[in-house]
């Protein structure tokens, strides 16, 4: 028996994935390159690919997506997760 007239329940918001490809300017696929946002990170596969699971919490305002790879300029944008399939061209660093 429920005495109250209001019940409030807990919602969490369903998380989503951010999926994408690394790739260098001359569109060979980065492997090994380290994908980060919002906490969470994974690498690229032989294909440049890269799938990252993102919380519900975390999906409630877009974040900052960080690309990095050795030899390669680290790229950052924001992004909004459960949007489209993205392809991320890293710049080669120049020596000095």
């Amino acid at each position: 028996m429920i005495d109250s007239e209001s019940i409030y329940f807990a919602v969490r918001q369903k998380g989503a994935e951010l999926v994408g490809y690394v790739k260098a300017e001359d569109n060979e696929p980065i492997n090994g390159a380290s994908v980060t946002l919002a906490g969470q990170s994974t690498k690229t596969d032989d294909h440049g690919f890269f799938k990252l699971g993102v919380s519900g919490e975390a999906m409630r305002q877009s974040a900052t997506l960080q690309v990095s790879a050795p030899g390669y300029v680290t790229w950052t944008s924001p992004v909004t997760p459960g949007s489209n399939e993205i392809t991320v061209l890293l710049e080669k660093r120049t020596s000095r």
